[in-house]
């Protein structure tokens, strides 16, 4: 546990790095058709005059810096209950990391779940704000959590925690087959940079593939402005069948290369970041 403020650390730097492209993802999710990226920069960055349509990429920066501290301290703390094998020498079974994993993941799920309900209606109603009156409020956290609360209830808070979970199970599932298929690279080679972003690659191209629906599913849940009159599982299938019937099943994967780079960049930079801090 004595690096682990550090991961922490890198993982916050690496998403204020990467929160541009993240705005860019719930931008592309949120709208009825696909559109380009260039077209979602070029509509919001224009104005270069007064720099303030290219500053709403930040809107949402810090809710999305308090989900990421408690996802790299669930990281912290599953990655010390897998290294007490190393002490052993003692491989771990798939079975302990899928337990271990999907306790922790649900656990944490439910704590950031309201910094990603904040943050996504943060950052997508910063795309809509024409007055400075409205921009002021709409970008204000304390606002958002008060008007959320006031108008949707507290259970709004946690929208989307059905989906939060599926996701987060799905990627420890994901996780402990790599870790459990490559144990010599995890563990007795933990700096080797490069042989983590080769196996780190591979889990996010599949990762990526596997959770992107849910992930677009996630966005459209939380940015809806309606008190919530059915439970979460529910309202996730209803979700899910609405975009399928707008467009087709396939539209649920259009945001897949968003979501493919963020994870890619942001491990690279997270784990960069990490081994030089933890080397010196």
């Amino acid at each position: 546990m004595k690096n682990s403020y550090k991961w922490i650390l890198c993982g916050s730097i690496a998403t204020t790095i990467m929160y541009p492209l993240t705005t860019v993802k719930f931008y592309q999710q949120m709208c009825s058709k696909p559109v380009s990226f260039l077209s979602i920069l070029t509509r919001y960055s224009r104005d270069l005059r007064y720099f303030k349509n290219i500053m709403k990429f930040r809107f949402g920066l810090l809710s999305a810096l308090a989900a990421d501290s408690i996802s790299r301290f669930c990281e912290v703390y599953k990655f010390e209950m897998v290294y007490k094998f190393s002490e052993s020498q003692t491989r771990p079974s798939v079975l302990y990391l899928l337990l271990v994993g999907g306790a922790v993941g649900v656990a944490g799920s439910f704590l950031r779940t309201p910094f990603e309900v904040i943050m996504r209606r943060v950052a997508c109603d910063s795309f809509h704000s024409n007055s400075s009156k409205a921009e002021k409020n709409d970008h204000s956290y304390a606002f958002s959590m008060a008007e959320i609360i006031r108008i949707e209830g507290w259970g709004k808070l946690w929208c989307g925690i059905a989906p939060t979970i599926i996701m987060s199970i799905l990627g420890n599932a994901m996780v402990a087959v790599v870790v459990t298929e490559s144990w010599d690279l995890f563990v007795w080679q933990k700096y080797d940079f490069y042989g983590h972003v080769a196996a780190v690659t591979v889990l996010v191209a599949v990762t990526s593939l596997i959770l992107t629906p849910f992930d677009h599913t996630l966005t459209i849940m939380q940015t809806r402005k309606e008190v919530m009159k059915k439970n979460d599982i529910t309202d996730m299938i209803e979700t899910i069948g609405k975009i399928s019937k707008q467009n087709s099943l396939w539209d649920l994967w259009r945001s897949r290369n968003y979501l493919f780079t963020h994870l890619m960049l942001h491990a690279v930079i997270r784990y960069y970041l990490f081994f030089i801090c933890a080397t010196e």
